[in-house]
């Protein structure tokens, strides 16, 4: 019998040992997810917020998930999936110690004050740093925070739904172990007029 990942032993793909997904939304979440299902053996995800009933329209969970902790619903549908995957949950802020040991750090995360730190403190530290966000039409996956853009670090909650949130995740995890250099900034679908 062939093994899970027997068909994508020839892609020669880098696979990081231990990555953290900071921001475990509707992007992280899927990151997280899709990062297991493609052989990632310890994952560390961070995030404080639970899940809401707006997530479900991008997220694959039952309603019963609502006001739980998006790091702890992760957790389980991964070491479901992967019972193999040694997974951390961290249902709290960013702080650096969390993942000193890490290969990869993927920020998810709606803030620009975080997305500085982590960035800064991934540089600082020699650790791939990936920035993946959308705020419901536009896409964006950086290396860095600037080319992400500025803002006043304010949260804010924006339109989102199932086809960036995926689509975005899949890119990630294709920059992560396949194609580090790829970068994109811009709408998923250019409207016509």
């Amino acid at each position: 019998m062939p093994g899970i990942y027997d068909r994508q032993e020839k892609l020669e793909l880098n696979l990081p040992e231990k990555i953290a997904v900071v921001g475990v939304g509707g992007v992280g979440f899927w990151v997280g997810l899709l990062s297991a299902l493609s052989g990632v053996k310890q994952i560390i995800l961070i995030d404080e917020d639970y899940i809401e009933e707006t997530n479900l329209n991008r997220l694959p969970l039952p309603i019963s998930a609502i006001g739980r902790k998006k790091v702890d619903v992760a957790r389980e549908l991964i070491i479901k999936l992967r019972p193999d995957a040694i997974v951390f949950a961290y249902p709290q802020k960013f702080f650096p110690p969390m993942v000193s040991s890490v290969n990869v750090i993927i920020d998810c995360t709606d803030d620009i004050n975080a997305q500085r730190e982590l960035y800064k403190f991934a540089s600082e530290n020699r650790i791939t740093f990936v920035r993946a966000g959308y705020d419901g039409v536009h896409i964006t996956l950086a290396n860095k925070v600037s080319q992400w853009g500025e803002g006043d670090g304010r949260y804010t909650v924006v339109p989102s739904w199932i086809c960036p949130a995926v689509n975005l995740a899949t890119l990630v995890v294709g920059k992560m172990m396949k194609y580090p250099d790829f970068e994109f900034s811009g709408d998923f679908i250019k409207e016509e007029k």
